[in-house]
């Protein structure tokens, strides 16, 4: 696992689940946290997060995780300004891939985690907000074709796809 993990320029973390309780279990806190960014209810996901950090394990996934989702509450909240928020979401990437700038100028796919891929996705807009263009296109291009291998199951895939026409057709 680990000679795998080092191959592919992965950080080997053992634990694969995102935001899992103290108790084991799913946090249902998260559930409410992204139905709460779905509503544009950033003052409700704002205290979802709060319980989060709160009630859940300390992995590297998990504070991934959090990073990205308080850079975004933050920045829908107006308290952090868009070079703020792209340096989050980048801080957010590098947890897991402290240099993913090499992974997105190969030709060949890279498996990114799901949460990787929606963090590109969040900083694709950060870049386009930012007026750098060609950044932002090559994020989408590269998320594009990690989408298309299929590798990212259901119904994360068809969200993430979704996001990334709506963003470009702007």
């Amino acid at each position: 696992f680990f000679k795998l993990m080092e191959k592919m320029g992965r950080i080997p973390e053992t634990r694969y689940a995102v935001c899992v309780s103290k108790d084991g279990g799913l946090s249902e806190d998260r559930l409410e946290l992204e139905r709460a960014i779905k509503r544009y209810d950033f003052e409700a996901a704002e205290r979802y997060l709060q319980q989060l950090k709160e009630n859940v394990d300390d992995n590297l996934l998990t504070r991934q995780y959090i990073i990205r989702m308080d850079a975004l509450i933050e920045f829908r909240l107006g308290r952090i300004t868009k070079v703020d928020f792209a340096k989050r979401l980048e801080d957010a990437l590098r947890q897991t891939l402290p240099e993913y700038e090499q992974y997105l100028n190969r030709k060949k796919i890279f498996p990114f985690t799901t949460i990787e891929l929606m963090i590109l996705v969040n900083l694709a807009v950060a870049y386009r907000k930012l007026d750098k263009i060609k950044q932002s296109i090559q994020l989408y291009e590269m998320v594009l074709c990690c989408l298309d291998t299929k590798y990212v199951g259901e119904p994360d895939n068809i969200k993430m796809l979704v996001a990334v026409r709506n963003n470009l057709a702007m």
